[in-house]
């Protein structure tokens, strides 16, 4: 019985103090990159939302998410809404945005280089902001 206890003790040596270390690092990386607090209350208050992959590829790919993006990610979104698109892409001269248009949410995003043979599905519009 002993024996067993000091295993069980064990189990949090150095390597699990190291893990935790890595874990938190990595932690305060992810919410140092991607969209600001300002940005996101723009975001909201322009009745745009971003879902967690959407946030995960700014994060990923460093995507520094401007004001001026918002701006026309706005207006690609109402474009595409006023002709009746479901699931658009706004393309935008660094930045491709694939939409959710009904409730304005960004599904994912993407950033030069873009790859050849690279196709987007289930999308009804594009518009070119």
């Amino acid at each position: 019985m002993i024996g067993r206890y000091k295993q069980i003790q064990n189990l949090g040596g150095p390597e699990s103090t190291r893990l935790n270390i890595s874990r938190a690092q990595k932690q305060e990386q992810r919410v140092s990159v991607g969209l600001s607090p300002f940005m996101q209350e723009l975001a909201s208050s322009m009745g745009i939302k971003f879902s967690k992959h959407a946030l995960d590829r700014i994060r990923f790919r460093k995507i520094d998410f401007t004001q001026d993006h918002l701006l026309r990610l706005a207006d690609g979104i109402t474009k595409l809404r006023n002709k009746g698109v479901k699931e658009g892409v706004v393309v935008m001269d660094d930045l491709i945005a694939v939409v959710g248009v009904k409730d304005g949410t960004v599904i994912t995003v993407k950033t030069p280089p873009f790859k050849k043979d690279a196709v987007f599905s289930q999308i009804d519009g594009v518009v070119f902001v």
